[in-house]
């Protein structure tokens, strides 16, 4: 049987918990994660993996610190702090180790794309 499609609402629908990401698919070394977060989350980075999000519902807002910079802001170098805002229907990268911490007003549901992690870093739908 060919793969079959993978449907983000069927998908989110099957889990209530916030901050628990759930993988509904693997390419190569990445896997694609489901999450809902609600309110503030801690600052982190990760060291060996770059990371993206597509906003699917809520509004994402994130604050990001030790931005590597790249010709869309200013070429080389770090910046201090910058905050972004991420929509329903919207795509944001970050380099490993960008310190970063998410702030919402409601919740918000997203696909993250990383590296494979250990075993324990997530479940699989």
């Amino acid at each position: 049987m060919p793969p079959q499609p993978i449907n983000f609402h069927d998908k989110l629908s099957r889990f209530t918990d916030h901050r628990s990401p759930h993988v509904v698919a693997e390419l190569y070394d990445y896997q694609f994660k489901l999450v809902k977060i609600q309110g503030e989350f801690v600052w982190h980075d990760h060291a060996d993996t770059d990371e993206a999000f597509i906003v699917l519902g809520g509004q994402m807002r994130i604050e990001i610190r030790n931005l590597r910079l790249t010709s869309s802001f200013q070429s080389g170098g770090v910046t201090d702090r910058i905050r972004v805002e991420i929509s329903p229907g919207d795509r944001y990268a970050f380099h490993a180790e960008t310190r970063k911490g998410r702030f919402s007003a409601s919740e918000w549901r997203t696909d993250v794309t990383d590296n494979r992690c250990r075993a324990d870093c997530a479940s699989t739908l």
